[in-house]
């Protein structure tokens, strides 16, 4: 009998939990995701990725045996004649990761977003 009470008791803390994090997220969706701050949060990414990827590659950013893309692209100079694909990966990577932060900002900016709802 106690066990079936405390495996009933950790069932419904857990049912508590996930519901107080749902609605805390369905708050914070318009704030965090949709506002002038989602906007800047979707721009800081592309550009923490763009700043990190720049100074790896000139040589002053992340310490030389932890891999980076911008590490690979600079690293990856010496061989482009061997092999084209050294350079090109690493630097699609970039350009890939920085246009999906932007496309995911705005895709959800568009479906959240009520201000902007009707214009499309």
């Amino acid at each position: 009998m106690w066990i079936k009470l405390k495996r009933l008791k950790m069932n419904l803390d857990i049912k508590l939990a996930v519901d107080i994090v749902k609605r805390l997220l369905k708050r914070a969706q318009g704030i965090a995701v949709l506002g002038g701050s989602g906007a800047a949060l979707r721009a800081e990414i592309a550009a923490a990725v763009l700043l990190e990827s720049t100074l790896s590659f000139l040589g002053v950013g992340v310490p030389p045996p932890t891999p980076t893309w911008g590490s690979m692209v600079s690293e990856g100079r010496a061989y482009v004649e061997l092999g084209w694909w050294v350079i090109t990966f690493p630097g699609l990577a970039i350009m890939l990761t920085v246009l999906a932060v932007n496309l995911l900002g705005d895709v959800l900016r568009d479906r959240l977003d009520p201000k902007f709802s009707g214009r499309r």
